[in-house]
């Protein structure tokens, strides 16, 4: 009986000592040490968009503290170039020339249409100007018939905000050949637009304010795409599949004792 009992304590005590032991495999293992690491690049990458964006916002809502600057042929030589014009509140007075570009693909409330891009000669110049982005308009009953894009005549004075355009990548033409205006174009390609015109432009496009009359839909973000919430939200869905790929990871490979 002493001996019976020393085994059953024994055999308890073995079972209920039983431990896990953690055994990866190759193929697991592989998996996980590529996985992860881009998993947290892309979370990391997501929150350096959002910081990003962030800066531009606040950059925008300083600018608004700032008189505007009124532009000149030489402006953009004498302030530090193209890029410290980006949402640096602006004026110009001149006036606009007949051929116009339609920006494609631009939404506005979930309905299709074109950002109508309009040149304007500065005053004082012949061959000199600036690109004025005067805001969405819809697409019409069909792509054969362009939305009808008035302009006021004369002499005129706007008020804006400078934004440099961004680097496009096409599959296809861009829109900048041919002889009919406007022109349906896919990308805001400065040069090509000098080419088109006959005119120096000015390295970047005002953005027209809200309170002029002789413009479209406008309600412009200082940022492109998405904003910094979105990013961050999208770096903690990455954080998280990263977290989870570690946990399926240990749960894989522990083996019992």
């Amino acid at each position: 009986m002493p001996g019976s009992i020393v085994d059953r304590k024994r055999s308890a005590s073995e079972g209920g000592g039983a431990r896990w032991r953690f055994r990866p495999g190759l193929w697991p293992t592989l998996a996980t040490a590529a996985l992860f690491p881009a998993l947290l690049s892309l979370g990391l990458w997501q929150l350096e968009r959002a910081e990003f964006k962030q800066e531009e916002i606040t950059r925008a809502g300083a600018e608004d503290e700032r008189p505007p600057a009124m532009l000149g042929p030489d402006v953009p030589e004498n302030e530090g170039g193209a890029e410290a014009w980006n949402h640096r509140r602006v004026g110009a007075t001149g006036h606009y020339l007949p051929r116009q570009f339609l920006l494609d693909n631009r939404t506005h409330r979930g309905v299709a249409g074109y950002h109508v891009l309009t040149p304007l000669i500065l005053d004082g110049e012949q061959r000199r100007g600036v690109i004025v982005n005067r805001g969405w308009i819809a697409l019409g009953p069909s792509r054969e018939r362009l939305p009808e894009t008035s302009l006021p005549g004369g002499i005129l004075e706007l008020r804006g905000r400078g934004r440099v355009p961004g680097a496009a990548f096409l599959l296809g033409e861009a829109g900048y050949a041919g002889d009919e205006w406007p022109r349906v174009v896919q990308s805001i390609d400065l040069p090509k637009m000098e080419e088109a015109l006959g005119v120096d432009l000015l390295p970047f496009v005002v953005e027209l304010d809200r309170s002029e009359s002789h413009g479209f839909a406008r309600e412009w973000r200082p940022h492109r795409g998405i904003g910094p919430e979105r990013h961050r939200g999208y770096a903690f869905q990455w954080f998280a599949l990263a977290a989870t790929l570690l946990a399926i990871y240990t749960f894989v490979n522990l083996r019992r004792r």
